[in-house]
């Protein structure tokens, strides 16, 4: 998921992405169920603290998603990775002036 975030990103910078809507309250349950301590827990923790999302919690999130057996984990991380890449792609066709 991440070298395909990054391949559609123009330019040298990660772009900064706010937290959409829906993550909070969706992460805040996650958490709640897997416990503060969870290593999965910690990722989602860090994005809600930080209150954007940063290119090494893509990375983060595409790592768990492929290491996880917990279904809400993968899918939230999943629902994160497609809210940066559909961002990225609206980013990136507006032309710079």
């Amino acid at each position: 998921m991440t070298t395909l975030l990054r391949s559609c990103q123009q330019g040298p910078d990660w772009p900064e992405l706010s937290i959409p809507d829906w993550f909070r309250e969706r992460a805040e349950a996650l958490i709640a169920k897997l416990g503060e301590d969870h290593p999965d827990s910690k990722v989602f923790r860090q994005i809600l603290t930080a209150g954007r999302i940063e290119e090494k919690a893509v990375d983060h999130l595409d790592f768990i998603a492929g290491k996880t057996q917990i279904d809400e984990t993968i899918q939230l991380a999943i629902d994160v990775s497609h809210h940066c890449f559909a961002t990225i792609k609206v980013l990136s066709s507006i032309p710079l002036r």
